[in-house]
């Protein structure tokens, strides 16, 4: 179907997310923060701040951004004339990491297992990508982000298969061959995530950027051919 120009688009992963909760208190995020940390799309429910990392001897990823949160305390004060009381909120703004943010950490539950499928061909072509974007794992979902240039996958054992997991990976590599540093496209700077139209209405195909998925169709089907002799 591909060779014949058809896109067959499934998500070949799959997660199990949860209620984003702290990892050290077990106490679920509320308000707000429940959506400011499914936002940032990790599989992982769980969060800790950086303390709370070093304290489970572990540390932060080296690159790795935080998330805000913000905790609200209620106050009581008394007027010392009337007497009269009233209450007021104290916010309090916190940064948290997710756990897969972190490494080294102490008794984090474990994710589902599942084998993880390695295939050094591909990994070859990867490895020899020009100015290769960071690839980043533990993702609830597959995408490519131009602003940080990365490319942003589920674990390897969430895939089905092996060639679900590099159809995946080289669909977001190729939508990063547009950053500026590299073809400099300039449709990159529309949405580009999993099974997303990398054109814009009106606008026309790179060449190059389809010679490029090509390509990579045609070692795809030279490996089918010699996995089958």
């Amino acid at each position: 179907m591909l060779a014949a120009g058809t896109v067959p688009w499934q998500k070949p992963w799959k997660v199990s997310t949860g209620l984003p909760r702290n990892l050290v208190t077990k106490k679920p995020y509320r308000g707000m923060n429940v959506l400011l940390l499914h936002a940032m799309s990790y599989e992982s429910p769980f969060w800790l701040t950086f303390r709370q990392a070093k304290e489970l001897g572990g540390n932060i990823k080296k690159g790795e951004k935080s998330c805000p949160v913000i905790f609200g305390k209620r106050q009581e004060t008394e007027d010392e004339i009337t007497g009269e009381k009233s209450h007021y909120t104290v916010l309090r703004l916190y940064h948290v990491f997710n756990a897969s943010q972190c490494e080294g950490l102490k008794n984090v539950p474990a994710a589902a297992a599942a084998p993880a499928t390695v295939n050094t061909t591909a990994e070859d072509i990867v490895a020899l990508m020009p100015k290769r974007p960071e690839i980043k794992h533990g993702l609830a979902k597959a995408f490519y982000s131009p602003s940080v240039d990365i490319v942003a996958m589920p674990d390897r054992a969430r895939f089905d298969t092996e060639a679900g997991y590099y159809a995946t990976l080289f669909h977001e590599l190729t939508h990063a061959t547009g950053h500026a540093s590299r073809l400099n496209r300039p449709t990159l700077t529309e949405s580009a995530g999993f099974g997303s139209n990398p054109y814009p209405p009106g606008c026309r195909r790179n060449h190059r950027h389809v010679r490029i998925r090509s390509s990579w169709l045609h070692k795809i089907q030279l490996w089918r051919m010699i996995d089958s002799c």
